[in-house]
């Protein structure tokens, strides 16, 4: 429903045909996308360099959450150094 509204891209391309507004305006709308993962194999609108490691980072102080063996203040204090030094480090996407 978001692709065929025009507000949304898909982030793989096999999927691209669910990006295209419903009224198939404009003509062009998918060349730009296409354009740019061909070029450099990712969509820069969906790529965050260095995620994997903040989303193991995080799952792993949010984890004890869900089996209420810690709050949340607790897990939020206890990732943000960590991400934080996580995003200093980043690679940079282009």
């Amino acid at each position: 429903m978001l692709g065929v509204n025009g507000v949304w891209f898909p982030a793989r391309r096999t999927l691209a045909k669910f990006g295209q507004p419903g009224d198939g305006v404009p003509k062009n709308y998918l060349a730009p996308f296409h354009e740019l993962v061909d070029k450099n194999g990712i969509s820069p609108w969906w790529y965050v360099p260095g995620y994997n490691d903040w989303e193991q980072a995080i799952l792993k102080e949010l984890a004890p959450c869900w089996a209420c063996e810690r709050n949340a203040d607790d897990a939020a204090r206890s990732v943000a150094p960590v991400v934080n030094e996580l995003l200093k480090q980043r690679p940079k996407a282009f």
